[in-house]
């Protein structure tokens, strides 16, 4: 008989019912989301569970977390030929020629395949039935916190990060402390400010002196093969970041949360670079304020003839708190302050000093992107802002004099 006239059902790999629900999630984790592709955010769920799996689900599993991981950085990355630094010298080149195939290997654990049939046999709808899953965060590998992240993605992309499913996700020791979460979106986890960074008025913005109750360590994002995980992110990051800001909310409560909580998580993740040596990590936050920084005028004046966005800083109670929730419109963009100040110490760096390669890296980068004129844009706008809101009636002649 012809190889093509064997009818196709004989030719599938035999799994059961649960193994080929937990087959299609994982497919799905390795998919670059899009709101029109409402077919691939859906989560395949069955109630009676497999503790382990058979062995041509097995060979199954294996074969799609490793090609679809690299396929997924492939198209994050939407760029072939990149320059990076490496122990303190420039490295251009296709990922793979960056770095050698012992830097490059993925090890799933058998915690992967706990999450992955803990997902499977939990029903995102009800989040309520959702409980804590069975994995050793301390032992998670660099692989099993990718798919973590891939997981958390694919829940507020089909729920939204609003939903209680995701809210309770994210409660998770080991959704709550994946730094890829947190680095892809900041301003949907839910956090707390400190209660101690109201300040006087000054010159720096409140949130300059703010600080998460529960801030995240990125440290380890700049270590063996989490930082070539990085590397091949940064467009994702780029591209996540400049459509989730500005926030589009008429809620002054929420704009000021979240504006602030991304301010105080990149500032951390930039600030665990700057020990790390490596500001060729944070690339993609000066890229994306280059990019949201010209058009952020266009959103001012948009901003002055919102009624609603005006009408609730009025209301706020005390000269204080509008002021806060001005300052508070612009805080990501004043991480280009932090890159500054990079940009002064390497300027100070001299041919014979040991981190030259890494200055003329960066000040490359910096000129490129104008960053000189980006420090003063930004600094125009946020002066601007502290006038541009209307007052309650009895603070008109207290504030902008």
């Amino acid at each position: 008989m012809n190889m093509m006239d064997v009818p196709r059902k004989n030719l599938r790999v035999g799994v059961t019912p649960f193994e080929n629900e937990l087959l299609r999630n994982a497919k799905k984790l390795f998919l670059i989301s899009k709101a029109s592709s409402p077919h691939t955010q859906n989560w395949d769920y069955h109630s009676s569970p497999q503790q382990e799996l058979s062995a041509n689900a097995d060979r199954l599993l294996k074969t799609i977390l490793a090609k679809g991981t690299v396929e997924f950085l492939v198209k994050a990355s939407e760029g072939w030929h990149e320059s990076f630094l490496q122990h303190g010298q420039e490295k251009s080149g296709r990922l793979w020629e960056r770095h050698p195939l012992a830097e490059r290997i993925l090890h799933f654990s058998h915690n992967t395949l706990r999450l992955l049939i803990w997902w499977t046999s939990t029903d995102p709808k009800i989040a309520q039935a959702m409980r804590e899953p069975p994995v050793d965060v301390k032992s998670l590998t660099p692989a099993d916190e990718f798919v973590v992240w891939r997981i958390a993605d694919c829940v507020q992309t089909a729920h939204s990060h609003r939903s209680e499913s995701f809210k309770k996700l994210c409660s998770f020791r080991a959704f709550h402390s994946n730094p890829w979460i947190w680095l892809s979106m900041p301003h949907m986890l839910r956090t707390e400010i400190s209660k101690h960074s109201l300040s006087q008025l000054d010159d720096m913005p409140w949130y300059a002196k703010a600080n998460l109750v529960d801030s995240p360590s990125f440290a380890r994002c700049f270590q063996g093969l989490r930082s070539v995980f990085l590397e091949a992110l940064q467009n994702h990051l780029f591209q996540r970041l400049v459509k989730d800001f500005p926030l589009n909310t008429e809620d002054v409560e929420e704009l000021v949360q979240r504006n602030v909580a991304t301010y105080l998580i990149y500032r951390q993740f930039l600030l665990d670079a700057e020990q790390a040596g490596r500001p060729d990590l944070a690339l993609f936050l000066l890229r994306a304020v280059a990019r949201l920084t010209p058009a952020f005028t266009q959103l001012q004046d948009r901003r002055q003839n919102n009624v609603k966005i005006n009408e609730q800083i009025g209301r706020l109670r005390t000269v204080q708190e509008r002021m806060k929730a001005r300052q508070a419109l612009i805080a990501p963009l004043t991480l280009i302050n932090i890159l500054h100040r990079w940009t002064l110490h390497y300027r100070n760096i001299g041919y014979w000093d040991e981190d030259y390669r890494i200055a003329q890296w960066w000040l490359r980068q910096w000129e490129e992107h104008r960053g000189d004129e980006l420090v003063g844009r930004v600094h125009v706008s946020r002066a601007n802002l502290t006038c541009s809101t209307p007052l309650a009636e009895s603070d008109r002649t207290s504030e902008c004099e």
